[in-house]
């Protein structure tokens, strides 16, 4: 079949099943996994995203519409492909299954293919996000936190793993695919605008390529990973992992900026924020220290009280310092270099 007939069979089975679901939308929701109290028609948390109270499902066209500030807007098609991390057509099929509907048997994608499909609507960042799953037990971020000297169990909801992702070597000039730690970069509006990804080996190691820490395309300038939520005092940090190491060593959030730049450009504190903490690396070329100093300066012209912090050592991040700290009580733990 080629692809102007298959659109048009998956238009017609959509409209099917959007009218086979009509007033059924709450039903097929709960079946297909999606706990009830997300579906109360007031303001409340994302099933898929988080946040407070970003999402609503109102059904406003009769299709199980939704609308979230944080992933965005969709129908009820969409919701349950998000939720579940499966692609539309696949999550199509369970609605056609719950309506009665004889579902068509589809050839199996490749990897490649399934994550490049651009029938998808959903923008590219929100298709990893949902074909990632919750960091697990043994699963390679799992390892690799630990690898670094980590807590895994710290890792949050805005970290994810994927098991098989998509990449490019063009220094080997190769295509293959690789475990990865997804971060999910989300701006002052509470939109995911981009994925930070580190890929791995099974082993929990950063993958033999060429450039293993890469971000989607999208806005990361002002954004953050927002790894936990803050009440009066939020930490601001350069990178993920050095994040996680000064929310461990501080006992608050701190958020990732995602380098140097983008930490004197960050600009995504929240509402009820008092206090920032600046946790800077500790540059030989001053590079960090005058991003981190450059954002103390501006913060503190909007009211904010501003702390900067960098470690004692040059050269050393906050990583370092929390595996100094933990070398002595945590034998094993392996600081694999940046």
């Amino acid at each position: 079949m080629d692809k102007e007939a298959h659109h048009a069979e998956l238009s017609e089975r959509f409209e099917r099943a959007r009218r086979a679901a009509q007033g059924r939308w709450r039903e097929i929701f709960i079946a297909c996994g999606i706990d009830e109290a997300f579906l109360s028609r007031r303001a409340g948390p994302c099933p898929n995203c988080g946040g407070r109270d970003r999402f609503i499902f109102d059904d406003k066209f009769g299709a199980g519409n939704f609308f979230c500030r944080g992933c965005g807007p969709g129908d009820g098609v969409e919701l349950i492909a998000r939720v579940n991390g499966i692609s539309r057509t696949a999550a199509l099929a369970q609605v056609e299954s719950f309506c009665g509907i004889d579902v068509p048997v589809e050839p199996v994608k490749s990897v490649r293919e399934a994550q490049e499909d651009a029938s998808l609507p959903v923008a590219f960042h929100l298709k990893l996000w949902a074909q990632a799953r919750p960091v697990a037990p043994a699963d390679p971020v799992w390892k690799y936190l630990v690898n670094r000297g980590l807590d895994p169990a710290n890792a949050g909801s805005e970290i994810r793993c994927h098991t098989a992702l998509f990449v490019s070597d063009s220094e080997e000039e190769t295509e293959t695919v690789f475990p990865a730690m997804l971060s999910r970069v989300t701006d002052a509006e509470g939109i995911v605008t981009a994925l930070h990804r580190t890929y791995l080996t099974e082993e929990g190691m950063k993958a033999p390529i060429e450039s293993p820490k890469r971000v989607t395309p999208g806005k990361i300038r002002g954004a953050a990973v927002e790894l936990g939520n803050p009440g009066a005092v939020l930490g601001v940090a350069e990178g993920v992992e050095t994040a996680l190491a000064a929310s461990a060593l501080f006992g608050f959030p701190v958020w990732a900026a995602l380098g140097a730049s983008n930490l004197a450009a960050f600009e995504a504190v929240p509402a009820g924020v008092k206090k920032v903490v600046v946790f800077s690396d500790n540059d030989a070329n001053f590079t960090g220290q005058a991003a981190a100093f450059e954002l103390a300066r501006r913060l503190s012209l909007s009211g904010l009280t501003v702390e900067v912090k960098v470690p004692d050592a040059v050269g050393e991040d906050w990583l370092d310092v929390l595996n100094s700290k933990n070398r002595g009580s945590k034998p094993g733990f392996n600081a694999n270099s940046v």
